[in-house]
Order: C-alpha cells, then structure tokens, then sequence
C-alpha cells in the first residue's frame, strides 16, 4: 500500500518524499526520493522533512509498536519517546502528531488522499444480510462503541448475538485464529466487525482490512465481514473482495447513526 498512495500522490502532480522506517518498512522505494532511518530518529526524520520542503505527512503501512531497546532515538526522539511507549496507542500518536506540528508539519488522512480506499456503503460482495445477521452486526458496533472509549481494539466477533472476541495487542489476525473454537456451527453466522475507535482521529492508525485478514476469517469460520464505511482502509480491495468471494463470505459496509 505505501507504494500504491505514493504512486498516486505522483499522479496527482504532488511531489513526494518517503521516510523509510528502518527494520519495519518492507517495500521497495527504489525508484522514488527516499530515507531510511530508525523510528526514534525523530528529529533525524523532521530536519528530513523540512530539506524536502515537506508540510503535509501520510502515514502509511503496518508498525508494530517497538520495545525500547529498538527505538534508538535521536536528542529529539530521546525527549518523547520513553513517554511514547509508556502511552497507549492513540495518546502515542497524539503525542508524534503534536511534536510534528511544532515544525509546521500536519499529518493528513490517507483516505482523504486517496478516498477509493476506504470500504464503502452496502454490499460490497456475496449476500444481504438477514435479520440475524443485522442484529449481531448492530451488537457488534454498540460493543466497540463502548470499548472504543479505553483504547481497546478496533474489531470483534458476535454471533448469535454473543460477543466472542474483543481485538488486543495481537491485533486482528491473531484474534481471528484464537476463536475459531468458540464458533459454534449451525448457530446464526459468526459476524465480523471493524471500525474506528471512539474518538479516533483517521489520520493517526487507521483501520485496515486485506486479502490476509480474509483468508484468516474465512479459516476462522466467519461467515460475515461488517467493515465501517469511510472508515476501514481496504488494502488491494479487488483482490480481497475476489478472496471472500472464493470463500463465501459476505463483506459489507456500514455506517454510524
């Protein structure tokens, strides 16, 4: 996906820069104007940014949060990085966002960059859900509406309206292959949910969804993925719809009242 938004931003008549995580970025940035350095070089990465004229950030990709020992901050990263670690996710990223911003450098929402891909309202493949399934998708939004409020997970999984799984610290994936055993058959279908926290800016982690994550709920026996619209990032969407399709799963989009 890093590739993808920035080849777009290039289509767009945008000039680019990429700053490269170092033992965390994996795509190859080759062929375009880029760094590589450390996540806890922070003032490394903003004096970066600043040579290359940049004001508006992206962030783009998986980071897994580092332990202390890996972080291998700069002066600047030194000031905020023990109080980074120690913070929950979304408080950390406010804290990077802040910091950011002292230099003039906002950090943009990349489905406001790239708006094809968020998941989007309705159907987006396989059958309506029925009754049923409506009723454990709105028990699933109502339950992370609620959990949203302490920083906890963005996804969960209800059927026949009982909250099976909460997403933790092993995010979605790992979440997926540890409740396959409580997935009873012949009851109404497992259903999916991911959304934003509560209060989640979209810019800072976003929600993402794709072809992997499919294949682990289709293993896991869900029958039904609810993503929110405007709001999940789909990574490589067409190969994912094409995934659950394969499968028999439902994916849809939907939205908050």
């Amino acid at each position: 996906m890093p590739v993808e938004v920035a080849n777009t931003l290039i289509s767009q008549g945008k000039d680019i820069f990429i700053i490269a995580l170092k033992d965390i970025a994996t795509a190859d940035f080759s062929s375009f104007n880029y760094t590589t350095l450390h996540i806890g070089q922070l003032g490394k990465i903003i004096t970066s940014l600043k040579d290359e004229s940049c004001h508006n950030i992206v962030l783009v990709g998986k980071v897994t949060r580092p332990s202390i020992f890996s972080v291998k901050p700069d002066l600047r990263g030194a000031k905020i990085f023990t109080k980074v670690l120690s913070s929950s996710d979304d408080a950390a990223l406010r804290i990077l966002q802040n910091e950011f911003a002292k230099d003039g450098i906002t950090i943009l929402d990349v489905g406001k960059v790239m708006p094809q891909l968020y998941a989007s309202e309705g159907v987006l493949i396989g059958t309506t859900p029925n009754a049923e399934t409506q009723t454990s998708l709105n028990l699933g939004i109502d339950f992370l509406k609620a959990t949203g409020k302490f920083d906890m997970g963005q996804g969960c999984i209800v059927q026949a309206e009982r909250i099976l799984a909460l997403e933790g610290a092993e995010g979605t994936d790992g979440m997926l292959q540890r409740v396959s055993h409580l997935i009873v058959e012949g009851e109404a279908a497992p259903v999916f949910v991911k959304m934003l926290k509560t209060s989640q800016d979209p810019a800072l982690d976003p929600p993402g969804f794709g072809i992997d994550t499919v294949r682990n709920a289709a293993a896991a026996g869900i029958k039904v993925i609810a993503l929110q619209a405007n709001a999940v990032v789909m990574i490589n969407k067409e190969a994912a719809l094409a995934e659950a399709d394969k499968n028999g799963l439902t994916i849809l989009g939907f939205t908050l009242d």
